[in-house]
């Protein structure tokens, strides 16, 4: 008997060594939008309205029926679609108290996400639901989000109105970093943590579109980038700072789709970024605009070497996208060693120096 369990413990460990050799093959792009990311002005994200004969002390950011649609704040990528603009809006007004205002019910979602309140007190605004907490006549400059945010599906989502915005917001980071690090004695975030030998990231998901060879994936890195320091983390749990921190000093990226994404807001530019997703759950302009806009590269895995089509064909079967947004995601450690060295070679390429012409042409076209 023992010897018969000694051969069934051995042929199960031979079966899951396997496992990530017949894993499925997933096609690796760079991700392009069909329109910008980033809009040429704020007047196409955000209205803003100034005061009339006297000198404003507060900006105040509104979200509404109006604007906000049926997003759920809680959900704080959700959060984060009225929170960037509102911060492109601030951007405008430096010196002013700012004010987050949320005028719907489901506002008060946002008091119970610790991310977003992180990222509303990164900003340095005050979060107001329902009245707006300022006396009676006070001189204010009202900005609000002119439309409902997109899906991502079709559509980029449209984050800010300018990559400076997002450089403000990962120059507030380091700092933030920098100050609760004094007292430690090291060094921070400084340039010189951030141009130390190349450093992948992994985020990791448990549950729904998790990795199912994620420590082979992990090895396989390793393997591939042996004078790479190969970080794998996951968020649940960790306090907003501190993810913040961790994607700020990756210089390349991995990850599934998931809500641990919308920290892709702290991507350096140049930095590449692959986003992951299980077949017939496919929404790129989501956060991968998002990685556009802050100027890194985004790239997209997907089962097929046709998402779009994949999906239009599932939308016409019922619950077969709702069912595959909590599938795991099985690409192989090939793929995404794979799909890293041809990021890698683009991110040297973006790092590499431009010229006059070649800067005008990136500003033109983002």
């Amino acid at each position: 008997r023992d010897h018969a369990c000694l051969a069934r413990r051995r042929m199960r460990r031979a079966a899951l060594a396997l496992l990530p050799c017949l894993a499925s093959s997933f096609f690796v792009k760079e991700w392009t939008p069909k329109k910008p990311c980033i809009l040429p002005s704020d007047a196409h994200i955000v209205q803003i309205s100034g005061p009339r004969g006297c000198r404003p002390l507060h900006a105040v950011c509104e979200i509404n029926r109006r604007n906000a649609g049926g997003l759920s704040f809680l959900h704080f990528p959700h959060a984060l679609q009225h929170l960037l603009p509102c911060w492109s809006a601030f951007q405008r007004f430096p010196g002013l108290q700012r004010v987050l205002f949320f005028r719907t019910k489901q506002g008060r979602g946002i008091l119970r996400s610790p991310w977003s309140l992180g990222l509303a007190d990164l900003m340095g605004a005050k979060i107001a639901v329902d009245s707006l907490p300022l006396p009676p006549g006070a001189c204010a400059v009202h900005a609000s989000r002119r439309d409902m945010p997109k899906s991502g599906w079709k559509d980029c989502v449209q984050w800010v109105s300018r990559a400076e915005d997002l450089a403000a917001l990962r120059r507030a980071v380091r700092a933030r970093v920098h100050m609760s690090e004094r007292g430690l004695g090291t060094k921070g975030l400084g340039p010189a943590a951030i141009e130390a030998p190349l450093r992948v990231g992994v985020m990791v998901r448990r549950g729904p579109r998790a990795l199912v060879h994620e420590a082979a994936i992990l090895e396989a890195i390793r393997a591939a980038l042996p004078n790479a320091t190969v970080d794998a983390a996951s968020f649940s749990g960790l306090p907003f700072l501190e993810q913040a921190r961790w994607v700020l000093k990756q210089d390349a990226l991995v990850t599934p789709h998931g809500a641990q994404n919308a920290n892709l807001a702290f991507a350096r530019p140049c930095v590449p970024v692959l986003e992951l997703f299980p077949r017939h759950y496919y929404i790129p302009g989501f956060f991968l605009s998002l990685v556009r806009a802050a100027g890194a590269l985004p790239f997209v895995a997907y089962p097929t070497d046709s998402p779009e089509e994949d999906m239009l064909s599932a939308k016409g079967k019922r619950g077969v996208v709702s069912g595959a947004r909590s599938a795991l995601i099985e690409a192989s450690p090939a793929n995404v060693t794979w799909a890293l060295t041809r990021m890698l070679k683009r991110r040297a390429e973006c790092r590499q120096p431009r010229g006059w012409l070649q800067t005008l042409w990136h500003k033109v076209f983002p």
